[in-house]
């Protein structure tokens, strides 16, 4: 499961005298791109929305003039949060100093965050934010996740951290958007404390010092400059694919770097040097009218409080022994609500999540009633039938045919949902370990919409292996084995290569990277 943290820089002062530092009702705000529940003030809330929308429209602007095409992938979950204790809600016990997290399940991609990271105060910082560390963390963080739709391909780290941090510090205005800035922490960083030698961050993947924070610290800074550096200069900037292509091939990357970009890397430090007191932002002029971007504001009564926040929990997936107490939870939160269909709903998807699956299909059944073309509810009735009497072998094949159609209806509805893809993949009536073409291809395809979530993309290898599709298998390993904050799904991806290089049956292949999974997760434990 991908699990990303980060620590924001908190300014206590900032919170305590903040003109929203009282505010108390929820609210949900969408945009086109993404879901954002908050409990900060509605203009402040409605601002962060607007320059979320206008930082991916210039980073899809980025990619389509690499003529890569944008995908209608899943809209991100963002939670803005007021104070930590409600981020122990989601997250009971969490790491001191924690300003959020973010994480992936079948569920969705879902950041969570607190609100005084940096010195957001009023409406006026949050829409025209100046380093604020929030955002900066969001903006990287987003970065990451364009870039896994968007590109197929399994770049080096120095180079994915590297992007993010040179888009992180995005400035946004009305027209323009400001790129490039500097960290004033990666600044410090480069300026005060010992370099990593370049040979090592471009040979990074191997390293066995990604656990020590000092090195991750210069990595993460030394990744940074050199990316700017080499963006900020035309001739470099287009010779960079050839670079990755030949790393891809296996070419060492030193030698390769050296030879695509005429530097030696001896000489590295000192042009990194000489840039870092010259380096510019760059302006990024709109391709069209960003003012008035459309914000959908729905405003929650406080009952749905602690609703909210449990359903958070449940959603980003914890243990399964904490899985079924959030919904007895949940299920005593909504009794003590009469007559509100968002409790009613809450409870219905905790129910389909980790509940009473027959609760749920009723519920959802009754609710198609009245709105008869909601591809969420048969998606979420799929669901249920499909956890529904897991164990019982006979009854279980009944309910997978219910599962099917209704699952097959929600992708009718909406075909770039992936987790309707995800669930349907594994109904196939021949067997997950013999499916038919079009199973494979569902699962192939919520990997493609949402890369980030590790349960997709093991599914999509799963099933490629059990119909002996190694060599694409191995690509879809590759392409997701380098990503740079789950360090134990690249672990796991590099053994199952090495598994299918091994040869042997299907069925054996699979044992053995789930048994190394597990092996895996109890370590990181």
């Amino acid at each position: 499961m991908l699990k990303l943290y980060f620590r924001l820089f908190t300014i206590i002062v900032a919170c305590l005298f903040s003109s929203n530092a009282f505010a108390d009702e929820w609210l949900k705000a969408e945009t086109k791109n993404f879901i954002i529940m908050s409990n900060w003030s509605e203009k402040e809330t409605i601002a962060y929305a607007q320059n979320l929308e206008k930082f991916r429209f210039l980073l899809v602007n980025f990619y389509q003039e690499k003529e890569i095409r944008e995908l209608e992938n899943p809209k991100l979950n963002v939670y803005l949060l007021k104070k930590d204790s409600d981020l122990d809600k989601v997250w009971p016990n969490h790491p001191k100093n924690l300003g959020g997290f973010a994480n992936s399940s079948i569920d969705g991609v879902f950041a969570f965050s607190l609100q005084f990271g940096g010195i957001l105060q009023n409406y006026k910082d949050a829409k025209h934010l100046d380093e604020n560390e929030n955002q900066v963390v969001l903006f990287h963080e987003y970065t990451h996740l364009l870039m896994q739709v968007t590109s197929g391909f399994a770049y080096p780290r120095w180079y994915i951290e590297g992007f993010a941090e040179y888009y992180s510090t995005t400035r946004i205005t009305n027209e323009n958007a400001l790129v490039g800035y500097g960290s004033n922490s990666r600044l410090y960083s480069l300026l005060n404390f010992s370099r990593i030698k370049y040979e090592d961050v471009l040979r990074d993947k191997n390293s066995s010092k990604k656990d020590d924070s000092e090195y991750e610290n210069m990595f993460y800074a030394q990744s940074w400059i050199l990316t700017h550096y080499l963006m900020s200069d035309p001739v470099l900037r287009s010779k960079m694919p050839e670079y990755f292509i030949k790393i891809k091939e296996g070419h060492d990357e030193v030698a390769a770097f050296e030879e695509v970009f005429s530097i030696k890397i001896k000489d590295l430090d000192k042009i990194l040097n000489k840039y870092m007191y010259n380096f510019k932002a760059t302006i990024y002029k709109f391709r069209e009218a960003q003012n008035d971007i459309k914000v959908d504001v729905i405003k929650y009564p406080k009952s749905l409080n602690n609703l909210i926040l449990l359903d958070a929990s449940l959603r980003v997936h914890p243990a399964y022994n904490e899985s079924t107490e959030l919904v007895t939870k949940i299920e005593n939160e909504a009794k003590d609500i009469k007559d509100s269909n968002l409790a009613n709903e809450y409870l219905a998807r905790a129910e389909a999540i980790a509940g009473n699956a027959d609760k749920a299909i009723e519920y959802y059944k009754s609710a198609l009633i009245t709105n008869p073309n909601n591809p969420e509810y048969y998606s979420r009735i799929g669901e249920a039938y499909f956890k529904k009497d897991y164990d019982n072998n006979s009854q279980h094949i009944e309910n997978l045919k219910e599962a099917r159609k209704n699952l097959y209806k929600a992708y009718q509805l909406d075909p770039n949902n992936a987790r309707t893809l995800f669930y349907l993949s594994q109904t196939a009536p021949t067997g997950i370990s013999n499916p038919d073409e079009a199973y494979v291809n569902a699962a192939v395809e919520a990997y493609f919409i949402s890369p980030s979530v590790t349960d997709y993309a093991f599914n999509a290898v799963f099933m490629l292996i059990s119909t002996k599709k190694f060599d694409d298998a191995k690509g879809l390993l590759n392409t997701f084995s380098n990503d740079p904050h789950d360090k134990l799904r690249g672990k796991v991806s590099a053994a199952a290569i090495k598994f299918i290089d091994e040869g042997g049956k299907p069925s054996a292949m699979i044992t053995k990277i789930l048994k190394y999974k597990r092996e895996a997760e109890l370590e990181e434990l």
